[in-house]
């Protein structure tokens, strides 16, 4: 029995999930709250019905990936880049705002004889970590929640997307660099350089993959050719300014085509 427990997990999760999220959107809030509720309720926070195993971490790993799959076949790239600045800008904001937030509110609770810490980093690292974690943005909530308002496809959608991937950009940035200051034996500057070096790179290859890319598509969309077949006696209604003859062969084309060598039987033609 325990070997098809999976089974029944999955159908709990299932359940639960559709269930509150149909009722989260009778109070006119997206399904995704509801089954974030949903993994409250059942998770060891609550209930403790289900807990985090390897098939679970697996399929929910598989469900990010479609998920954010679709949510590609469905963003218009050149929508996606004419909101580049608003994205940087909200994106900024909700790296500046959060971080702000979370290190004062951390430098209130967190000092001596309220919270009990056993950190070896200092009192300020300790509040700037929170902070930082507080920046932190899930693009596949923010993708499932625009999906199901409808808004993926519009500007005020793609600036949002947009800015939701600048913020997490940003968020894993600044948890480098505050991670690096607590650890004596690492140097900021060779944990910037790599930073620097990284994006440096990332950007060459991305400019080279996109030239070979277009240079492959340009030469594929220059070679076709459309076929048409005509059945035999309809040659003589076709218009010979269009550079069909009485046999019913097209030989001026567009581009470079040439008739087809089949073409003696009359029917088929290449345009």
């Amino acid at each position: 029995m325990e070997t098809y427990k999976y089974l029944l997990d999955l159908a709990i999760i299932l359940l639960c999930t559709k269930a509150l999220g149909l009722a989260t959107r009778k109070v006119q809030m997206p399904q995704v709250v509801g089954a974030l509720l949903a993994g409250v309720l059942l998770g060891p926070a609550m209930l403790g019905i289900l807990t985090e195993t390897s098939f679970i971490h697996n399929v929910a790993e598989i469900g990010v990936i479609v998920l954010m799959f679709c949510a590609g076949l469905e963003t218009d790239i050149q929508e996606l880049k004419a909101s580049g600045k608003a994205s940087f800008v909200i994106a900024l904001i909700g790296v500046i705002v959060p971080l702000i937030g979370g290190y004062a509110t951390a430098m209130f609770f967190n000092r001596p004889g309220v919270i009990t810490s056993d950190a070896s980093c200092s009192v300020f690292l300790q509040n700037i970590f929170i902070g930082v974690i507080l920046t932190a943005t899930s693009v596949s909530i923010t993708v499932e929640t625009l999906k199901e308002l409808g808004k993926l496809k519009t500007k005020s959608g793609n600036a949002i997307l947009g800015a939701a991937i600048i913020d997490d950009v940003l968020g894993i940035v600044a948890l480098t660099l505050v991670t690096s200051m607590a650890d004596e034996s690492v140097k900021i500057s060779v944990v910037l350089l790599k930073i620097v070096a990284f994006f440096a790179f990332a950007g060459v290859i991305g400019f080279i993959f996109y030239k070979v890319f277009k240079k492959w598509t340009d030469q594929a969309e220059k070679g076709l050719r459309r076929q048409s077949v005509h059945p035999p006696g309809c040659a003589e209604d076709l218009p010979a300014q269009h550079g069909y003859d009485r046999t019913g062969i097209r030989f001026q084309l567009e581009h470079d085509a040439q008739p087809h060598p089949r073409a003696a039987h009359g029917n088929l033609y290449l345009l």
